[in-house]
């Protein structure tokens, strides 16, 4: 089982804001719905967000105290979906990624 003190989940968590922050995850394409479709169903949990299907980035958008349970169920679905955690991107990925800022929006139309 992943701790919530593991250097490569930490290394992976994004504070977006004050209230919410992102774990961000390498999925292989043809197991992406799969995750999301279970991220679903604990709607309350975290919002699952695919960044790139051809890169196999993903993330999962959620509040700091609902992350020990984003990690409890990357856990037990890890025999089902071959997932891993990525560290956390650069400004200007993230800004790509997210969108938050002009310059955000500006570098959103090359491709990710």
């Amino acid at each position: 089982m992943t701790s919530p003190e593991d250097k490569d989940f930490l290394a992976s968590i994004d504070r977006l804001d004050e209230h919410c922050c992102a774990i961000y995850l390498e999925v292989p394409g043809s197991q992406i719905v799969f995750l999301q479709a279970i991220f679903e169903i604990y709607e309350a949990i975290a919002v699952p967000r695919t960044i790139s299907v051809a890169r196999s980035i993903m993330c999962l958008i959620t509040t700091p105290s609902q992350l020990n349970d984003c990690l409890a169920i990357l856990d037990a679905i890890r025999h089902n979906v071959n997932w891993r955690f990525l560290p956390k991107p650069s400004e200007a990925d993230r800004e790509l990624f997210h969108g938050y800022s002009k310059k955000g929006r500006a570098i959103h139309k090359r491709t990710i």
